[in-house]
């Protein structure tokens, strides 16, 4: 006869096998009760899995429908998933074994059909989708960079043909060819800008392929480990849903960023759905499961429609309470992906969100947030490169420095910002005069403005270059000066720097077609 006591001691004893705690130990390990230290809801769950007998024939009236492994499996699950429905076994022992009274009413009960979990086949599919993807992003970034590239240098080597041969033509009346090569020179100036937006895009495209290349390998790890957990009892792997679900959700982003990035929004929209549908896989099965189960015991009845299997009140809210935390948990991340996708509206907006590090689990809050923390962080830095442009020196650790009488401090965002003014040229040098200095040493004159500053495009080139941006600032100010290249030659070398820097800071204004090299 079946056991019908609640003690699982009393039970191992009487079926002859150990009882101590290091024998129950091994049991729970081997039927999946992780962390096992004898409480009291581990040793009910662990003794409704090996008290079987009072389960078999409901299982067995099924038996054509199901396997012995997918019995087992259900099984499992039933003592798994349901910690708080504690009198299973007595309802389906009371079942199976009638009394008198009920031997000619009873009904054969079937066992419930269980869709299979979806999520371990969507992620994998998801996963194995992006991955084969990813090769084919990283080459078009690097031809869409190559072919914008050759098309700016195109551009500026007709800008710079025209210039040289006006000024050949007009060599000895320099101030006569000034106009004449000013539109060409505003559209080198142009094409050099192009260029710089051209790898300023192309870098930030780089570090998306290769955040989503780490992201996607961590998350194909993290389901290849778990592959070997199949069926139902994937549903009960917190560890593939925590481990997989918050890099996925910043996959999503970044898939989606790159193909707005490319004027592609339906399909950037399209990219977001598909990663929203492989994050939610996991609680959709749990769902299916719960519903599964409600209807189950709902749909067991006799001939007369009265019920042969019931669930205790306190035992149908547990399931029906869970449904309704799945089903708002689903509604609230569906609402969540359409706002990252009303904000994802162009080139721009969506690097600003791939920048910021939202990903499709973050609330509107929590978005917004990210964004205006991502906006100060770019404000700062425009208002550095902008001084630094100017011709000042940025100084990160200003407490380290011994001389401050030259340093200045500005509030941005509410960050103080450190520099260096730049030293004094003693006069205000007029328009005229710096494009004299300047072609004097062969500089092309639409590298500065009227004011004698140095242009972004061509400061960040030189830095592009590998010269640092405090020698920068130093070789344009003592150029600017009036000072000659063999002084400023002089300079460097009395400083213990390398003179040769000069030749790189000039060769990259110059141009590698056009250099003067004024030491010969």
């Amino acid at each position: 006869m079946a056991y019908t006591g609640t003690s699982i001691v009393d039970y191992l004893k009487s079926v002859g096998q150990a009882s101590d705690f290091s024998s129950r130990t091994k049991l729970a390990q081997q039927y999946g009760i992780t962390n096992y230290t004898g409480t009291a809801e581990q040793n009910l769950n662990l003794l409704g899995i090996l008290n079987k007998p009072a389960t078999s024939s409901l299982i067995q009236n099924n038996s054509a429908t199901l396997t012995p492994t997918e019995t087992q499996s259900y099984q499992d699950q039933i003592n798994k998933i349901s910690q708080q429905i504690k009198t299973i076994a007595p309802q389906i022992e009371a079942i199976t074994t009638p009394t008198a009274n009920q031997i000619q009413t009873s009904q054969s009960v079937s066992a419930p059909i269980l869709q299979t979990p979806t999520a371990p086949t969507i992620k994998e599919q998801y996963t194995t989708s992006a991955l084969t993807n990813l090769e084919t992003q990283r080459k078009a970034v690097e031809d869409n960079y190559q072919k914008q590239l050759t098309a700016t240098q195109e551009k500026a080597k007709q800008a710079q043909a025209k210039i040289d041969e006006l000024t050949t033509q007009y060599k000895d009346t320099l101030e006569q060819a000034k106009p004449l090569t000013e539109p060409f020179r505003q559209a080198l100036e142009t094409s050099e800008r192009e260029r710089l937006k051209v790898e300023e895009n192309y870098f930030a495209n780089q570090t998306l392929v290769n955040e989503l290349e780490t992201l996607l390998t961590e998350v194909n790890t993290s389901l290849q480990a778990e592959k070997d957990i199949t069926g139902l009892s994937s549903i009960r792997q917190p560890r593939i849903e925590e481990a997989t679900n918050k890099a996925t959700a910043r996959i999503g982003v970044i898939e989606a960023t790159m193909a707005a990035r490319n004027n592609q929004i339906s399909v950037a929209n399209n990219l977001i759905d598909r990663t929203s549908a492989a994050i939610t896989a996991d609680r959709t099965d749990k769902l299916n499961y719960y519903n599964t189960l409600l209807s189950f015991y709902d749909k067991q009845r006799d001939e007369a429609g009265d019920k042969l299997l019931t669930l205790s009140k306190e035992e149908k809210g547990w399931l029906e309470a869970q449904t309704k935390l799945l089903e708002n948990d689903l509604a609230v991340s569906q609402a969540n992906v359409e706002n990252i996708k009303s904000l994802m509206t162009s080139p721009e907006s969506a690097l600003l969100m791939a920048k910021a590090g939202v990903n499709l689990n973050m609330t509107p809050e929590e978005v917004n947030q990210a964004i205006a923390t991502q906006v100060e962080r770019d404000n700062i830095e425009e208002v550095k490169n902008k001084y630094v442009g100017d011709g000042y020196t940025f100084i990160p650790f200003p407490n380290l420095e011994k001389d401050t009488s030259n340093l200045m401090t500005i509030s941005v965002g509410g960050k103080e910002l450190t520099f260096r003014k730049p030293p004094e040229t003693g006069t205000t040098t007029k328009t005229a005069d710096i494009y004299n200095i300047l072609s004097s040493v062969g500089i092309p004159t639409s590298v500065s403005s009227a004011t004698g500053k140095l242009n972004k495009s061509y400061y960040d080139k030189l830095v592009s270059a590998g010269i640092p941006y405090e020698v920068v600032n130093g070789i344009w100010q003592n150029i600017i000066a009036g000072n000659t290249l063999e002084e400023i030659r002089q300079g460097i070398k009395s400083q213990g720097g390398d003179p040769t820097i000069l030749d790189k800071f000039m060769t990259t204004l110059q141009g590698e077609n056009q250099i003067i090299n004024p030491f010969q």
